[in-house]
């Protein structure tokens, strides 16, 4: 499970890269797609929310976020990986590496 530690990683390593991502002039021509594989109402789901929020404005396209759960988040995987290969359908995961705290 994320802590607190790992979102706001993950937050700032985003809104480092935003600056040196390139950007094509027509995308995005519609609305972005993030699948999740996870519940509503879970850590993952509220951050993602989040980040959603910031991508609408920042892209001035809607971005719609969708909750495809099951099979440890294969349905989701599956769902992007069947998607247009256009950029506009995104899986978002989660690193579940054990912590080495004691």
């Amino acid at each position: 499970m994320p802590n607190r530690r790992h979102v706001l990683a993950g937050a700032a390593a985003l809104a480092l890269a935003r600056p040196a991502l390139p950007r094509a002039e027509t995308y995005p021509s519609r609305s972005v797609s993030l699948l999740i594989g996870y519940a509503p109402g879970g850590l993952t789901d509220v951050m993602v929310r989040l980040v959603a929020e910031r991508l609408q404005q920042e892209l001035g396209q809607p971005v719609v976020v969708e909750n495809r759960t099951g099979a440890a988040t294969a349905i989701a995987a599956t769902a992007v990986a069947q998607a247009r290969p256009d950029g506009h359908t995104l899986l978002v995961g989660t690193n579940s590496r054990p912590s080495t705290r004691r």
